[in-house]
């Protein structure tokens, strides 16, 4: 394990150094802001202790640089500071430090700490794996639908057989699809989690190591126990709830009832809103008034999140500066329409308006199936009896959802 010291004391650092390549640690050192971006350029460090008060560039100020690029952004970062005050801390958290160590420091406490974040960002990585192989499978799956779609194109017996063959061939790519559409849900859904779960787990973390500390000190004691007992059952009641809050978006509606536009969309913004907030993507909520509308309120949340994971896959491919979606609504007599657009440069005309065949896609092999849209228009214009289409804006494109306000929308 590689951790970078950044500090501008010299007994401090020599301190450091011992403590941790005595534990078996490779130390890599930087005796102020500026070195330790220039470092940064060479070294892939595994986690980061952060003095705050030091001259020229503050510790605040290389966090805030250090998360701003993809490189280095998920790197864990540990402030070491005398700064004791409520809003230096809560500071240092918004910039996306995981964790303070008070000075003078204390050789248990720092290898306590050190070891939990270190723990905690291997099991990130893991969670990374898991998303990765997810994607792997759905790539294995693409692949046998391109297979079954090359045996439809060579039948050439006679008619009566070749109907029969492909009756039962579509039937086949009909259970592929939604099988396909599963997979792609559950990777989805690990990745959001994971993102949802990263703060709990820190904190979780921090709770054990204090508690162990105290303990190790001969300060544990009933109070401080219970309190760290309370804490963690909201954490770990947060965590529960928000697997509960997935199970329930995913969850498919067998039959058709009313529901708040207003809420689906909402709950479809919750879902990515940490995804989102990780890579930069601002989500612009123009919803105006509420509307109630009769069908499948999963089906349409999920034409929401694939329109909108569409656009942010556009954003960080083409490394857009300052990325948003927009979402808004406008309501007319008989029907509401959903606009989703985005500043990641639109669609070429040539290819925009088969973008909503089956197998099309604008993305490579693996990242793409080129059934999410497809998939997406049988929802709104098959089973809700609405339309979707897509047209391209000033800085990007727009998708447009019309769905019928009335519970009939045969009329």
């Amino acid at each position: 394990m590689n951790i970078l010291i950044v500090e501008d004391n010299p007994n401090n650092l020599e301190l450091l150094e011992n403590y941790l390549s005595d534990s078996g640690y490779e130390v890599f050192i930087a005796t102020n802001g500026k070195i330790a971006l220039q470092r940064l350029n060479y070294v892939n460090p595994d986690l980061i202790l952060l003095d705050v008060l030091m001259p020229e560039i503050n510790g605040f100020e290389v966090c805030e640089k250090i998360k701003s690029s993809k490189k280095t952004k998920d790197i864990p970062i540990i402030f070491m500071t005398a700064l004791t005050s409520k809003e230096d801390k809560v500071k240092g958290f918004k910039l996306g430090a995981v964790d303070y160590i008070g000075k003078p420091i204390q050789k248990e406490e720092l290898l306590a700490r050190v070891k939990t974040h270190l723990k905690i960002y291997k099991y990130q990585e893991h969670l990374e794996k898991e998303v990765k192989n997810r994607t792997e499978e759905l790539t294995k799956k693409n692949l046998e639908l391109i297979l079954l779609k090359e045996d439809l194109e060579n039948i050439n017996n006679t008619l009566d057989l070749k109907i029969k063959k492909e009756t039962t061939l579509r039937k086949k790519q009909e259970q592929l699809l939604i099988q396909q559409s599963r997979l792609a849900e559950m990777g989805e859904m690990i990745s959001m989690i994971a993102h949802q779960w990263r703060q709990p787990l820190s904190a979780l973390g921090t709770i054990t190591q204090n508690t162990h500390l105290r303990f190790s000190l001969g300060e544990l004691n009933q109070e401080y126990l219970d309190k760290q007992m309370l804490l963690s059952d909201a954490l770990t009641g947060k965590m529960s709830k928000t697997i509960d809050d997935f199970r329930n978006f995913f969850k498919p509606n067998k039959e058709k009832h009313a529901f708040s536009i207003q809420a689906a969309i909402q709950q479809t913004i919750f879902l990515i809103d940490d995804s989102f907030k990780s890579n930069s993507i601002e989500v612009v909520n123009q919803i105006s008034e509420d509307v109630t509308i009769y069908g499948f309120e999963s089906e349409l949340s999920h034409v929401l999140l694939n329109i909108i994971t569409n656009s942010k896959d556009a954003l960080l491919e083409l490394k857009i500066g300052n990325p948003s979606i927009t979402i808004k609504t406008e309501i007319g007599d008989k029907y509401i329409e959903i606009l989703i657009s985005d500043n990641a440069g639109g669609i070429e005309e040539k290819i925009i308006n088969r973008i909503f065949e089956p197998y099309f896609t604008t993305k490579d092999s693996y990242n793409g199936t080129g059934l999410g849209l497809y998939m997406s228009k049988m929802i709104i214009e098959q089973n809700m009896g609405g339309k979707l289409s897509a047209h391209n804006v000033e800085h990007g494109v727009e998708f447009s959802i019309c769905i019928p306000i009335s519970e009939n929308t045969n009329e």
